[in-house]
């Protein structure tokens, strides 16, 4: 028998589009969708000033790269931020439905935690901060918060206008599905974490929990994984 999923695609665009069911976009360059927890533009990272006075110690850009023509972005360079202070991260995704956003997951997910865990905001940005900064920011609050996918959803569209795109929201519902069936390790069940193929979304998401869960360097945890199945991503 199949089980239903715990959510789907459709469910959370239809969260993101509401009340309007069109596409809405932000009023303002950054909006803290949770406590500490900053979502904006590429403009919200480039005021050094501004960001000190939030409190905002930490900047993780989503769409970290010099490619205009992908939409990719250098508000300001790592140094510029380490003078002032600011921890950075940036991090290559380009915003395609086949884009393997959850390989970066894990990365995010620890950055954001790390921030928290210091005392300081945490601003997470792309271009618009609308689909690659969302989704990396609900992926903390699924797996570090403990909220389902379809509240994490809610919570921060109630406080921005946001549209992963539908890519994306596939990945976040496997990372779902896999954080609930995880459970299952530590009642001694096996946990299978399957995509079409198993080579490219259920291997990205492997790889996250190797390394958020049992602290493997991301080289090790990718040796560890080929040697019994390939993968590759997409």
């Amino acid at each position: 028998m199949q089980l239903e999923p715990l959510c789907t695609v459709s469910e959370l665009r239809g969260i993101c589009l509401w009340p309007s069911g069109t596409q809405e976009f932000p009023t303002e360059d950054c909006d803290e969708v949770y406590p500490g927890i900053f979502l904006g533009n590429a403009a919200s990272a480039s005021d050094i000033e501004k960001l000190n006075l939030m409190n905002i110690g930490y900047v993780l850009n989503a769409a970290h790269g010099l490619d205009a023509s992908l939409n990719m972005i250098q508000v300001l360079s790592p140094e510029e931020y380490q003078l002032s202070g600011i921890v950075f991260l940036g991090i290559p995704a380009i915003d395609m439905m086949s884009y393997p956003l959850n390989s970066h997951f894990g990365t995010a997910v620890s950055f954001i935690k790390e921030g928290l865990v210091a005392g300081k905001g945490v601003l997470v940005h792309c271009k618009q901060g609308i689909s690659r900064s969302a989704a990396l920011v609900l992926a903390y609050l699924v797996q570090e918060e403990g909220l389902e996918l379809q509240e994490a959803t809610r919570v921060v569209r109630s406080r921005r206008e946001i549209l992963p795109n539908d890519g994306f929201l596939m990945q976040l519902c496997e990372l779902n599905e896999f954080l609930n069936n995880k459970k299952g390790l530590s009642s001694g069940k096996g946990v299978l974490v399957h995509c079409k193929q198993g080579i490219s979304r259920s291997a990205g998401l492997v790889l996250a929990y190797l390394v958020q869960e049992e602290e493997l360097e991301l080289q090790k945890a990718t040796r560890v994984v080929m040697s019994r199945r390939e993968m590759m991503g997409s």
